[in-house]
């Protein structure tokens, strides 16, 4: 049970930097944004803990 308390930032760490991974590679895909500019995006998915890659996924869609 103790190992716990140490596995479960860890993991949260890694679906954090997944997720900002991911939509950093997305963001750099794209040839425009609709709301914001680039910088300010990856400002925002950078800074912004959680709250900004799912704003960004959230607010940008992009067609493949």
């Amino acid at each position: 049970m103790a190992y716990l308390g140490m596995i479960i930032p860890i993991v949260l760490l890694i679906i954090h930097l997944a997720l900002m991974i991911f939509c950093l590679s997305k963001l750099f895909k794209q040839d425009f944004t609709n709301y914001l500019s680039k910088q300010l995006w990856i400002f925002i998915i950078m800074f912004f803990s959680i709250i900004g890659p799912i704003s960004y996924l959230h607010f940008e869609n992009w067609e493949e």
